[in-house]
């Protein structure tokens, strides 16, 4: 399964690629990951590209992608070149509610797990439930992955 995650220095990028990653460990999946773009300041482009399955190399080239999980609509048009399947979107009535609803940003990333766990089909849904019952505030996170993976 080949992933690109693009987003904002801020919104939790590098938190849903932990995500991904740890559920992917711990199924018994070998995994390969790349932060491409840096976080030099919160709000400048963030971009991780990561291959679950037996590779080489982690980076993913154009049009090739499994699955594009975009956590800022300001790269949308950028992310889409990676596209080859399925399309990951976080819209900004979905950043509103969960900030909001929950205090605040830190949970896009919890949110965008569950959203990607219900459309994948190769990593265990179970798994991931688990990961997010052992992160801090784990009630509130429980909750947010939950309305992920209720779309």
């Amino acid at each position: 399964m080949k992933i690109v995650i693009i987003g904002s220095g801020g919104m939790g990028v590098i938190t849903l690629a932990r995500l991904v990653a740890e559920v992917s460990i711990r199924d018994g999946k070998p995994l390969c990951s790349s932060e491409i773009h840096g976080m030099a300041k919160k709000g400048g482009m963030v971009e991780v590209h990561m291959k679950i399955g037996k590779y080489l190399s982690p980076l993913v080239t154009r049009g090739d992608a499994d699955f594009v999980i975009i956590m800022d609509s300001l790269y949308t048009e950028y992310a889409k070149t990676f596209l080859g399947d399925k399309l990951i979107t976080l819209d900004k009535g979905e950043v509103e509610s969960i900030a909001m609803e929950f205090g605040g940003l830190r949970f896009l990333s919890t949110y965008m797990f569950g959203k990607f766990m219900k459309v994948q089909k190769l990593l265990s849904g179970k798994l991931a439930s688990g990961i997010v019952c052992s992160m801090r505030e784990s009630e509130v996170n429980i909750k947010v992955y939950e309305r992920g993976v209720r779309g």
